[in-house]
């Protein structure tokens, strides 16, 4: 309102600098950034079209090396590796001076339920368990932690849970979340960090549960009784609006959209509370692409129904995702890269800078069919309670 533009750069030009870089500014993350989603393919630039093939067949060779990049480590190793950072992080749990990402696995397998599971990762079971554990045995429902299966056995003809405590906030089918205060339910919440460091690369919450809440996953059986399947934790005061510190699904129950449907939970979560999410960095390697993928087809199915422009301020305050991350993905995805600066004078009488992103599309639908981004909700914010 009342603003008048100063200059213009006219046409939209290639970002010779990389999309990378784009994201990286901070002058341009202060800038007031708008995306053109212009009907017509070549609206933005009349070379745009010429640019966007040289642009497709780069990214194409740099997806194909790292295709073999991943196939080479795969041969090497057959569990997660450590996990990468997103761009410009807000901020990242520090790496504990006694960290345990350098200790070697003091259990080999977990027996939970009728599954046997081989951890992955260290976790700082009490001493009196040994340096190494062949097998650990926990309770299914209390999540209580023994290392004899005669003490397991026992323990089964006392124990009355059949499923863990806390209120249920949302029901699906067989599909059951419970919201677990911390302080509340400290011994179970303390059991479930324990069992998910098995899982995890990155995590240092072990027994200091009390300012978190825990969103546990179940699923049903024939009995009725509800097996943890998964879950994540939440600070119940985060003054970054972390929406997630922690999500973990176990190996026996992933590729079932579980970790999907978490990930939409704690946004779901975070719309309710009124605030742009995100979760806490660093994200283990399976987080990461977990997330990717959520962000991935959450911001290309908003673009979708684009026409004309919409800042990035209003795509973050529509899809709840925080602007970190949006330009992350955005730059991941090449739709970065035709940028028009313009400079506008306030009515205060300050200049400042505008940055037009051109995204046409067949960049949209040419990103949705190469990153197969899903569309498709595992989370139905109807079955909430």
């Amino acid at each position: 309102m009342g603003n008048k533009t100063a200059r213009s750069s006219g046409q939209f030009k290639r970002n010779t600098r990389g999309s990378t870089s784009l994201a990286e500014d901070e002058e341009n993350s202060k800038a007031g950034m708008t995306l053109v989603v212009p009907d017509s393919d070549d609206s933005c630039n009349p070379k745009l079209n010429k640019q966007l093939k040289l642009t497709k067949r780069k990214q194409e060779s740099c997806h194909e090396h790292q295709v073999q990049k991943r196939e080479r480590i795969g041969n090497d190793q057959d569990k997660p590796t450590e996990s990468a950072s997103l761009t410009r992080p807000r901020a990242h749990t520090p790496p504990l001076a006694d960290t345990s990402l350098e200790r070697k696995r003091n259990v080999n397998k977990v027996v939970f339920g009728k599954q046997e599971i081989r951890a992955w990762f260290y976790s700082p079971y009490p001493s009196e368990f040994g340096t190494y554990v062949e097998r650990l045995y926990i309770c299914e429902h209390c999540l209580l932690y023994m290392n004899e299966g005669t003490q397991l056995q026992a323990h089964k003809c006392h124990c009355k849970k059949r499923r863990p405590p806390g209120k249920v906030i949302y029901v699906r089918n067989k599909i059951k979340v419970f919201e677990i205060d911390g302080r509340d339910h400290k011994l179970y919440c303390q059991s479930l960090c324990l069992m998910a460091k098995l899982f995890l690369d990155h995590k240092t919450l072990y027994y200091d549960v009390e300012g978190f809440k825990f969103y546990v996953l179940t699923e049903q059986d024939n009995r009725r009784a509800d097996h943890v399947v998964g879950y994540f934790s939440k600070e119940k005061i985060s003054y970054d609006n972390y929406n997630l510190a922690c999500i973990m699904v176990l190996p026996t129950h992933q590729r079932k959209g579980y970790g999907r449907l978490l990930i939409e939970l704690s946004y779901e979560l975070s719309k309710r509370e009124g605030i742009i999410g995100s979760p806490e960095k660093p994200l283990s390697e399976l987080g990461l692409l977990g997330y990717r993928s959520y962000w991935t087809a959450t911001i290309l199915s908003m673009l979708r129904t684009v026409h004309g422009q919409i800042s990035i301020d209003t795509l973050c305050k529509k899809t709840h995702i925080h602007i970190d991350d949006v330009l992350d993905t955005l730059t991941r995805l090449g739709l970065l890269d035709f940028q028009k600066k313009r400079i506008i004078t306030r009515e205060d009488g300050v200049e400042m800078r505008v940055v037009d992103i051109c995204i046409t599309k067949a960049m949209i639908e040419e990103a949705i069919t190469k990153y197969k981004a899903k569309s498709e909700r595992k989370f139905d914010p109807q079955c909430m309670r």
